[in-house]
Order: structure tokens, then sequence, then C-alpha cells
């Protein structure tokens, strides 16, 4: 039986986008784009990544009950929140993060200017909606 699981193997944040991958059969980079795609189209991406995070069981505990597979991701989330945290304040990530908020400060700005008016957030979703449907069917 096919269980949807986080593996530890192939994992960048925890290993969401990875074991999608590996339930659907489609490269784990195209969940990843499609993640990206809708951060990007209003920010659903990321909360989308927070729910299925807390709610996908780790490799090692598939066994698990849910609400035991729910308190335990709770808890890694909260702990690398806090390890991130700590990389803050020791300044070792300010650099990357300084440098994130300016390309979302230059991002937001040009796309205000109309420099993106080709780029239509209304259609995004319907597309990436699309496109996953495809990726479903023709690697079934």
């Amino acid at each position: 039986m096919k269980r949807l699981y986080r593996p530890k193997k192939d994992q960048v944040i925890a290993g969401v986008c990875a074991g999608l991958g590996r339930y659907f059969e489609v490269d784990p980079i195209f969940v990843r784009i499609l993640f990206i795609l809708f951060t990007l189209a209003g920010g659903g991406g990321v909360l989308l990544y927070i729910l299925l995070w807390v709610v996908i069981p780790s490799e090692d505990a598939v066994s698990q009950e849910f609400g035991s597979t729910v308190k335990e991701n709770s808890a890694e989330i909260k702990e690398k929140v806090m390890n991130v945290a700590a990389k803050w304040e020791d300044g070792r990530h300010r650099h990357m993060w300084g440098w994130l908020v300016v390309f979302l400060g230059v991002f937001l700005l040009l796309s205000n200017l109309g420099a993106f008016q080709w780029f239509r957030l209304d259609l995004v979703w319907p597309i990436l909606i699309v496109t996953l449907g495809l990726i479903l069917i023709v690697k079934r």
C-alpha cells in the first residue's frame, strides 16, 4: 500500500515536496516549482506547505496516529523556527535574509511600476492547476 510521508532523503526544508513527489510519482522539483508559483501568486504556497508539514507524517512516524503526528510535526516546526531564530541572532543568516528582502522589495517596486504587465496573476492559479493535473495524468 502506497503511503504519503515526508522522507529524510531529498528534503530541503521538511520533505513535504519530496514526499508529494514520491507519492504522485513525479519529480519533487516540479512540486517545489508549484509551491514557489503558488507563493508568488498570493502566498498560498507557504500556508499550504506549513499545513502539509503539520499533517504529513515523517518517514519515522508513518505508523503513528494522526494526533501524535500533528503533535510531533508541530514540535519539529517549533524547533526549526527556534534554530533559525538562534542563527539570526548570531548574525549568520542576516546577509542572506537581507538580500531576500531587497529582492522582494525590488520585485514589488517593479511590479507596481508596471514592469510585469505581461504577468497576470489572475491566470496563474488556473494554469498551475491544469499543469498539475496534466502531470498527474501523464505520470499515471
